[in-house]
């Protein structure tokens, strides 16, 4: 299998060469076609699979740019947030796409003024619950992703996740990803997700 049987747009197809990705992972091709169409999705994943860019690429082919957060992803911490933004990056910028990073230690001011000129937000939960519930920024993303599930669990960030979800649409596609299922993540699928599709990728080799 290929990338290019994806049908991705031109530019999105030249961004994956100019990295050097030759073919989809394994997880990468179980996950991308579910993705584009529409469906909501929990998967479980390992790290080390490609998992990013299996949620990042069939999510910026649907993104139509213009002004707006139209893709956030939360991610557990400041390390991993920046990790997928940078993972991310080249994708979206061959794609016209702006992404910013938000977490706590950094100015509201500064924030808000890059969340108003980007396209992807990568967020830690708790400083975009405070963002949200400050009214400092409103946003209505049409994709939304929760990566390394269990571990924004496990650091004891379900109240603000299920609070920035409270500022969400309803109207959204929404992904969680996680590397263990335990039943905190179940039940958190079963308050967010709609009509989900539910993959194992758990076994899959690491690339």
């Amino acid at each position: 299998m290929t990338f290019k049987e994806f049908n991705f747009k031109d530019t999105l197809n030249q961004a994956i060469d100019d990295i050097g990705f030759k073919e989809p992972s394994p997880v990468q091709a179980d996950v991308i076609p579910h993705i584009l169409t529409g469906n909501d999705l929990i998967a479980q994943v390992h790290i080390g699979t490609g998992k990013t860019a299996a949620f990042g690429l069939p999510v910026i082919q649907q993104m139509v740019g213009g002004k707006g957060i139209e893709t956030l992803i939360l991610a557990p911490s400041i390390a991993l947030a920046l990790q997928v933004s940078d993972e991310l990056f080249h994708f979206a910028e061959a794609s016209g796409l702006t992404i910013t990073t938000v977490y706590g230690g950094t100015p509201y001011e500064e924030q808000v003024e890059r969340i108003n000129q980007a396209n992807i937000m990568v967020a830690t939960p708790g400083r975009l619950q405070d963002l949200l519930q400050s009214k400092e920024i409103s946003i209505n993303p049409v994709f939304v992703i929760l990566d390394d599930t269990d571990k924004i669990l496990d650091m004891g960030l379900e109240e603000q996740v299920k609070n920035v979800f409270k500022f969400l649409p309803s109207e959204r596609q929404t992904l969680i990803f996680s590397a263990t299922m335990p039943k905190e993540v179940q039940n958190l699928a079963k308050d967010i997700l709609n009509n989900p599709i539910s993959i194992d990728c758990s076994e899959r080799e690491n690339i």
